[in-house]
Order: C-alpha cells, then structure tokens, then sequence
C-alpha cells in the first residue's frame, strides 16, 4: 500500500548544497504515526551530502514538522532561512540546510 512519496533532486536555492528535497507527501490515513518522519530520514541517509528542505512560510504545518525532523536528525546542526526563489517570482522560501553523513 502507497503511503507517499518524496522526490529527491539537484535542484538548490542556496550554493554548496548537493540534495533538495523537492517534494514530500504522506497520505492523509498515514499522518501522525511516524510514516513521514521515518521516509525523510531514509532518504537523508540514502543521499548523503549537505541538503536544503524548503518550505512556503505560511505553511505552518511544514516548517514545524520539517523543523522537527531535521533538529533530530542533525542534533540541532542546521541553519534556517529566507531565500528567494527565483523559480516563483522571487517568492520566499523558508530553507533549512544540514549536513547528512549517510546511513547509521
């Protein structure tokens, strides 16, 4: 059964970054058991590399999971910030940018 699904590519905001995580869904019966959380770490020790994850800043539900996620993940190493995107007329993206060491 098809719980989601993430795309990982190259596609970056910010320089010296090697993965975006470029879309990210979790079907709704799935949300709230872990299911999200473990999939974005599956896919940060599968493609290790420094990583951005971008958000909509409105999108308060994203920034905070995401948010959660990676200050687990990184135990607390990452950065957090506003970057344009010049793919949506300039149109803010809240980024976060970690270092994934691969699997452990």
């Amino acid at each position: 059964m098809l719980a989601g699904f993430c795309l990982v590519d190259r596609y970056v905001l910010v320089p010296k970054v090697d993965w975006s995580m470029s879309q990210f869904q979790v079907l709704a019966p799935f949300t709230g058991h872990g299911v999200g959380r473990r999939a974005a770490i599956q896919a940060f020790n599968a493609f290790p590399g420094r990583w951005q994850v971008s958000q909509i800043p409105e999108n308060e539900a994203a920034v905070l999971f995401w948010r959660n996620v990676i200050d687990t993940y990184s135990g607390g190493g990452f950065e957090e910030r506003l970057v344009p995107s010049p793919k949506r007329d300039d149109e803010p993206r809240n980024v976060m940018l970690f270092t994934a060491p691969g699997p452990r």
